[in-house]
């Protein structure tokens, strides 16, 4: 069996703008998978760099104006305020752009898609199912009698149907 199966989802919601992997596809980590369409976000960072720079002149402004004694501490500390919610939004909207392509979290194999091209897309929404094969573990099973001699961390070694040997260790007893 594999070791791990992450189902790869959506952080921001919109249309699907492509899906790059088809099932059975091997991908390396950080590879997109699948994208959600840029639709008005491009614009809502535009938006939000300019309040940005519009919150900077003003807290420039204060701040010269308080240099001459002409401007309240209160009217700076609500400039400094302003600026550093026009700075978050930009990150917010940054990081929004950046979460549009879904990425593979490690290496594996899609073992399933979900998102079709058109399709809307909510945060959560399954992009595809991971399978990491490497390591992939060994299931086998042991007579009651034999049971008591295993181990965690004991070294084993098992016969695959092909007739190949391998080596490994006890990771769980169940």
């Amino acid at each position: 069996e594999n070791k791990r199966t992450v189902s790869v989802q959506a952080q921001v919601g919109g249309l699907v703008a492509e899906r790059r992997v088809e099932r059975g596809d091997r991908v390396e980590s950080g590879d997109v998978l699948c994208e959600i369409a840029v639709e008005d976000r491009s614009a809502n960072l535009k938006e939000a760099l300019a309040g940005l720079a519009q919150a900077e002149l003003d807290l420039n402004g204060m701040q010269q104006l308080a240099a001459k004694g002409l401007q309240s501490e209160a009217m700076i500390a609500s400039s400094q305020s302003a600026m550093a919610a026009a700075q978050a939004r930009v990150e917010r909207r940054q990081l929004e752009q950046s979460q549009l392509k879904i990425r593979a979290p490690f290496a594996g194999i899609v073992e399933e898609t979900f998102m079709e091209v058109g399709q809307l897309a909510s945060p959560g929404s399954q992009c595809v199912s991971l399978v990491d094969l490497d390591p992939m573990l060994l299931i086998g099973e042991v007579s009651e009698r034999d049971r008591a001699e295993l181990r965690v961390g004991q070294g084993v070694r098992a016969t695959l149907s092909d007739g190949r040997e391998i080596n490994g260790q006890v990771s769980f007893i169940g």
